[in-house]
């Protein structure tokens, strides 16, 4: 290769990978669908680009090896051709990527840019501007950069000046055809501009040397006797404002040029036609995100580039203060001045109505009204983005020694900061192990990040210039800091600390047995209710202090979700009588039993449905009266989803009391008989569904009527239809659970079973029963709308662990998943199944929930799944 050539190519390859970069990364990093994001990404590849067409010389200036250039025995036009050629080629790539990296990107998540049509007119004249604009930014930036040959001055000529004339030429009214013969006329003008500057340059530049501004004195000063007082913080600080001098012009001007785009964007009104003009018009602001990144990144690239680090670490002021100075001074110019410039011209573009960043005018045709007023999203979201972004390039220049450097290392570190951040929150779940959700990766990543990144930057900056053991100590200690934050997140998250201390606290002395189960009944709303073997019926109902909002209903009722659970009936929680048999309860807390005399009970007056009230209010416990005068009661059982029960009597007869209305109370509606049939047997609920048993033992699964309802469905009533459920024929059930991804159920003989589906075809399911182990001691098993949990005759609980989004049935899925023991204790006596968690009674009388936390928002920390939640105790009295 041409050692010219060659030489060209080393020069510009930071500049190079930072514009692939800029024009790659954030196509699949933004949401494409998005107008502000389109916007973000034009002005990405513009500023590398840009960045690309001052290295070219620009790097020649900042290295001093301009002078030695000029001295090579070649001709000028060969090595303007070499030079203008390697930089146009890479140019090139450069936007090629871009648009190929577009067409993927939009095969793929289906991302457009709004000027971009289906009008072939239209879409050849924004792809001709976007060309134009590459050739612009090539012209400027070589002008610029050996006009003032400085990178920084030229920057903002290079950046400024076609902005201006856009500006001017949209004022002026004119049109797409006048103001694209303009920017071709510049492009024209600077190339030929360039190229007399370059055929004409000396070895000094025509300003003498650096761009600065000029120095002044007071009269009253100047007259006074010369002293040096010491005074190192002033003189530090007045030091670095002058090495930012250039940086403070340059956002002045941006801030004046911002005004004006204001101005005009209220005298438009909308009425733009070229949409690349009315874009860059509205989201002009978004060119502020790179004023950070240039003004911090010269900081100590500078410094080294002048060759005064040296001389900066033998003053006689610690190291320590002076970086304190320059992060500070850095903050404050580049992150909050930056951003407050930018909050004051948006401010009072939305005061006067001339639109707000990224949303367009509120008094622009078919602007987004609804969107906030931008000082208040500037105040919430601006200046931490500044601020992140200035210290972010900080760091990138105390790695640096000159400020192209240190550009394309800020773009490098904010390209890797920001994919891994995208990176853990799509990967915070590793098979059915969640690592961390929530905003708690944010809380702890960030302030961590910032303060590893302040870190390393005091490290570097003690250090005279970069070399291989620094650049590998930055990129380990960056790698631990990532590593280091996922691990404590994913600790914290998980309750790591829970591993070491004890699941349950110890239970009391024992005053129930296996041996006589008592029944425990628990329901959707919060209902509890157990009949003791002796014939007493306790019954409680609980809900959620203020927690999350989890579900809002049409009518703005509110269900809170997320607090403490707390009883709500007061006093004794005994029902009066020893003689109860059977109970169930609905969401409007009324209650139906039947005692061995079979008579039927309901409640006198139910209490406050659960989303009516999500706060604990007490409430006076239930009181039951007789209703009607029938002895031949049997069993009674609540029909899931419904406010209705269905009963069953002596003489083989169902009947259901209740209606479909949620406002439907049972007290109001007498009980009437399902069917004509006289043989059924038993009926039970599996935690989903009704199932009633004849005596010649077939099952029929027992649902609400709706307009779905299959032709094989037998209809009872107008609210209600069965169906067979032939395979639970001819076995006698003690407990069946349902819940995704599995049916388990216990027979008479204590063995465990599961329905497993076989998928015959598409639309064709058979079920047949499959055995789970050998045990034969299962007592019973229930069901959560994400938990299964079995109890055994020894009093162990057990419980199946799934993945928490496996919302298929799978086949055979609890055979080949095997239940783990759940606890420390085995004198549990009886579960149930509720609307949020599987409930269990211990043998001392305490009642423990565990609560399943599937559909509660993403919080700090994972709920506490391995440990159970005390409720009460059913023995103590006055709760």
């Amino acid at each position: 290769m041409n050692p010219l050539m060659a030489k060209e190519i080393r020069l510009l390859r930071p500049a190079y990978a930072m514009a692939m970069l800029l024009a790659v990364i954030p196509l699949w990093l933004l949401p494409t669908q998005e107008s502000g994001a389109e916007f973000i990404m034009c002005v990405a590849l513009i500023f590398g680009t840009l960045m690309m067409a001052l290295s070219s010389f620009g790097r020649e200036f900042g290295m001093n090896t301009f002078p030695l250039m000029l001295a090579q025995p070649l001709t000028r036009v060969r090595i303007w051709r070499t030079k203008v050629g390697v930089l146009a080629g890479a140019i090139a790539t450069v936007w090629l990527g871009f648009l190929v990296s577009w067409a993927v990107n939009y095969s793929f998540k289906a991302g457009n840019f709004s000027w971009f049509t289906r009008n072939v007119a239209a879409d050849l004249l924004a792809a001709g501007l976007l060309l134009l604009a590459a050739f612009v930014i090539l012209a400027s930036g070589l002008w610029a950069t050996l006009l003032l040959r400085q990178m920084v001055a030229a920057f903002w000529f290079a950046l400024l000046v076609p902005v201006v004339m856009l500006v001017v030429l949209d004022w002026k009214g004119a049109t797409t055809l006048t103001i694209s013969i303009a920017f071709i006329a510049y492009s024209v003008m600077g190339f030929w501009w360039a190229w007399r500057l370059f055929r004409k340059a000396q070895e000094a530049a025509w300003t003498g040397g650096e761009v600065t501004l000029p120095a002044w004195q007071s009269s009253r000063t100047a007259s006074e006797a010369t002293t040096r007082p010491f005074r190192p913080i002033r003189a530090l600080f007045w030091k670095e404002l002058k090495l930012q001098q250039i940086a403070i012009l340059g956002m002045g001007a941006l801030f004046l040029l911002h005004l004006g785009i204001v101005l005009i964007r209220k005298a438009t009104h909308g009425a733009i036609e070229n949409p690349l003009v009315e874009t860059v018009l509205e989201m002009f602001g978004g060119i502020w995100f790179i004023v950070p990144v240039v003004t911090s990144s010269l900081n100590v690239a500078d410094e080294r580039r002048l060759g005064t680090m040296e001389g900066h670490l033998c003053l006689p002021v610690s190291s320590r203060v002076q970086f304190v100075i320059k992060l500070l001074v850095v903050m404050v110019l580049s992150g909050c001045l930056s951003s407050l410039l930018l909050w004051v011209a948006e401010g009072m573009g939305s005061t006067i109505g001339a639109g707000v960043l990224f949303g367009g005018g509120v008094s622009t045709p078919g602007a987004r009204a609804d969107l906030p007023s931008f000082p208040i999203w500037a105040a919430v979201f601006s200046a931490p983005i500044f601020i992140s972004i200035s210290l972010i390039s900080f760091y990138a220049s105390t790695l640096s020694r000159n400020i192209m450097q240190s550009v394309a290392t800020a773009v490098a570190v904010g390209i890797v900061l920001s994919s891994a951040g995208a990176i853990a929150e799509s990967l915070h779940q590793i098979d059915s192990s969640t690592l961390w959700q929530g905003p708690l990766l944010t809380i702890i990543g960030w302030p961590t990040m910032a303060v590893a990144l302040v870190w390393l930057a005091y490290g570097n900056f003690r250090r005279l210039s970069e070399t291989r053991r620094l650049w590998l100590r930055n990129i380990c200690g960056l790698g631990f800091t990532m590593l280091g934050i996922a691990t404590v997140t994913a600790g914290l998250y998980n309750r790591a600390w829970e591993l070491l201390t004890p699941l349950e606290p110890p239970h009391g002395l024992a005053r129930l047995n296996a041996e006589q189960p008592p029944i425990l009944h628990a329901d959707y709303w919060g209902g509890i209710s157990i009949v003791l073997p002796d014939g007493r019926l306790w019954h409680d109902r609980f809900v959620y202090g203020p927690g999350h909002r989890l579900i809002t209903f049409a009518d703005n009722r509110v269900f809170g979700w997320g607090g403490k659970l707390s009883s709500v009936i007061t006093g004794d929680h005994f029902i009066e009588g020893s003689n109860w048999v059977d109970e169930a309860h609905n969401a409007w807390g009324e209650t139906a039993a039947i005692r061995s005399d079979g008579t039927l009970w309901i409640s006198e007056k139910g209490t406050q449905p659960f989303w009516e009230n999500a706060r604990p209010v007490p409430q006076p416990a239930a009181k039951l009266i007789q209703f009607g005068s029938d002895t031949n009661w049997k069993r009674v059982a609540t029909q899931m989803g419904q406010h209705a029960m269905i009963l069953l009597k002596t003489d083989g007869t169902l009947w259901r009391w209740g209606s479909n209305r949620s406002d439907g109370r049972l007290a109001d509606i007498k009980p009437h008989r399902l069917g004509n049939e006289s043989d059924w047997a038993e009926i039970n609920s599996n935690g989903s569904s009704l199932f009633a048993r004849k005596t010649d033992g077939r099952v029929w699964n027992i649902y609400f009527w709706t307009k779905d309802t299959q032709n094989d469905q037998l209809r009872l009533d107008p609210e209600t239809v069965i169906s067979r459920w032939e395979v639970l024929d001819k076995v006698k059930w003690r407990s069946v659970a349902w819940c995704p991804p599995g049916q388990l159920g216990v027979r008479e003989d204590g063995t465990l079973w599961t329905l497993s589906p076989h998928y015959e075809s598409p639309r064709s399911v058979r079920e047949e029963l499959v055995q789970i182990g050998n045990a034969t001691n299962w007592i019973s098993v229930v069901g959560d709308n994400r938990m299964l949990m079995a109890l055994k005759a020894d009093g162990s609980l057990w419980k199946w662990e799934w993945e928490r989004n496996a919302w298929q049935f799978e086949q055979q899925w609890a055979v080949t998943h095997p239940p783990t023991h759940l606890g420390i204790h085995n004198d549990w006596v009886a579960i149930g199944s509720g609307w949020n968690g599987i409930v269990a009674l211990a043998a001392d009388g305490s009642l423990w929930i565990w609560l399943d936390y599937s559909f509660n928002p993403a919080s700090l920390l994972a709920p506490p799944t391995r440990k159970p939640t005390k409720l009460e105790n059913i023995f103590d009295e006055n709760k």
